[in-house]
């Protein structure tokens, strides 16, 4: 068993498998191109020898969102010129849309609290939320918050916390801190890049990487419209480019059940980082759509559903009045799974959007609160009429429902919690799609945030090893990390990356392992 959980086979077939849909994402549409019409990424790879630079900095940062403004404010605090490349038009990327929650201990906003909460503290309680493989990779993450924290004080970012830094949706340790104006707050941080940078590209596309004839990267090609130009990084190119749940044909290409499944990310996140990494040779690591962070939202409203509601009673329910699946308020199941069956049986059912029905409770409230629209009724009977369910048929399931919660068992999908039987009205029905907020997995990187890359040699034996010149940070990299610690980490790893580029921070080898493969017959035919 490897230090990230997996044996040596299983890594070895998860890593071939992701490189090879990657591979196959990244040649798909590789045929010539009319003039003006752009390359997919990873398309070309080019050698320096080759290229004729038209614009260099210290750093090329790829994507300007949490990560890549965390990498581009750095290089120019440590006083290197940095040239930021962004697909959209805007800055920010997905990190706009969040909730703007920053977790972590040790900043003087904690002190003035008084405050003061240790990493083991927190990983104690927080880590099982986050399936983290690699602890000593999320340590560092915890470890670095209380300074990234006045980090940002530093570069003007308003807070809005707790006064006792305490909001038990994420912990019951205070550790919470929260950005005034929720993701918004990123535009601070956008500006001074904008007007301290040598140079911002928007609406500039990333299509390959370059290397030197020792394999360092040493800058990227970019396309803006019909113009192709290149960017020499002389000290370091840093992608931050995002996930890929805008990439319809990769995620279904991962798992087939997303097809068409919606995402609420930024429409530029299509994978275009990983592409053109693992075209290099870069490792990808837990690139499964299965450990996507998923919602259900009120299909007239767009706001999320309160997740306790799965703990309080509600289920999920068919047009013909019958459950369907197992309805759990375990984080992995209602954050990953779960919306995948409900898209599922979305999809099966030939309906445009699922059904949950409830009794009255906090998280029904909660999701009033906010903007879930509801339906209510006094009878099961009328509810399922204005839900557009068979009332014939959700009367039998509710009696049948009602018996197993006496019995304290669910016989029909074996649900543990959440067994509450629908006795007195008012009962409360949501009509809800199912979405994608953020992708799973990506590059595998060090705790000095460089890209590794998996070697194979003829013994059977394997290694990560540090692709010189290239590093990422944010979403792209191949950690889960939700519930407050996703920003925490992406702005984390830009910065870092800078650092050690710089020779700041000393060479750390966290989750540079190696392998012999051999032993266990991996590669017998």
């Amino acid at each position: 068993m490897s230090e990230n959980g997996c044996t040596r086979a299983d890594f070895l077939k998860m890593g071939l498998a992701s490189a090879a849909s990657l591979a196959v994402a990244g040649m798909a549409g590789c045929a010539p191109k009319s003039a003006g019409e752009s390359e997919p990424a990873g398309a070309v790879v080019s050698g320096a020898q080759d290229v004729a630079w038209g614009k260099e900095a210290d750093f090329v940062v790829v994507g300007l969102g949490a990560g890549g403004l965390g990498a581009s404010l750095q290089a120019i605090d440590e006083g290197a010129s940095v040239i930021v490349v962004e697909k959209a038009s805007v800055p920010c990327g997905d990190a706009q849309y969040s909730h703007g929650v920053i977790m972590g201990s040790g900043s003087r906003m904690d002190e003035e609290a008084g405050v003061s909460v240790s990493v083991e503290e927190i990983e104690a309680e927080a880590w099982y939320l986050n399936e983290i493989p690699n602890m000593a990779f999320a340590h560092y993450t915890v470890e670095q918050s209380g300074e990234l924290l006045d980090w940002l004080l530093d570069h003007d970012m308003p807070f809005n916390n707790p006064p006792d830094l305490k909001n038990i949706v994420y912990s019951e340790l205070p550790i919470y801190h929260e950005f005034e104006g929720w993701g918004s707050a990123f535009h601070v941080l956008a500006e001074q890049v904008e007007e301290q940078a040598q140079e911002v590209l928007y609406g500039t596309r990333a299509i390959s990487l370059v290397q030197d004839s020792d394999g360092r990267v040493v800058g990227v090609i970019c396309q803006d419209g019909s113009k192709r130009i290149a960017i020499k990084g002389s000290s370091g190119v840093i992608l931050a480019t995002g996930g890929y749940g805008a990439n319809n044909a990769l995620m279904t290409a991962l798992d087939p059940r997303c097809d068409g499944l919606p995402y609420e990310g930024s429409p530029t996140n299509t994978g275009d980082g990983l592409v053109m990494a693992n075209r290099i040779g870069a490792a990808v690591n837990t690139l499964r759509c299965e450990s996507c962070y998923s919602a259900l939202v009120c299909r007239h409203t767009k706001m999320y559903v309160n997740s306790e509601i799965h703990a309080q009673g509600g289920i999920f329910v068919g047009v013909d009045g019958r459950r369907y699946t197992h309805e759990s308020s375990e984080i992995r199941r209602r954050q990953a799974i779960l919306p995948l069956e409900v898209f599922q049986h979305i999809k099966d059912e030939g309906s445009e959007w699922a059904r949950i029905i409830a009794p009255y409770s906090e998280a029904v409230q909660a999701s009033i609160d906010a903007g879930v629209q509801m339906i209510q009724a006094d009878t099961i009977e009328s509810l399922a009429e204005q839900m557009g369910i068979d009332a014939a048929g959700l009367t039998v399931e509710i009696a049948h429902y009602n018996e197993m919660c006496a019995a304290g068992f669910d016989s029909d999908f074996q649900k543990t919690e959440g067994l509450v039987p629908f006795t007195e009205g008012p009962f409360y029905g949501m009509e809800v799609n199912a979405t994608v907020t953020q992708t799973s997995g990506g590059l595998r990187t060090n705790n000095n945030s460089q890209v590794l890359r998996f070697s194979l040699f003829e013994d059977g034996a394997g290694s990560m090893e540090p692709i010189p010149g290239l590093y990422a940070a944010g979403q792209i990299i191949g950690y889960e990390f939700k519930w407050g610690y996703a920003l925490s980490n992406a702005l984390t790893r830009g910065r870092t990356a800078v650092k050690h580029a710089l020779g700041i921070v000393p060479d750390d080898d966290t989750d540079e392992f190696t392998y012999a493969y051999a032993s266990e017959g991996v590669l017998a035919s």
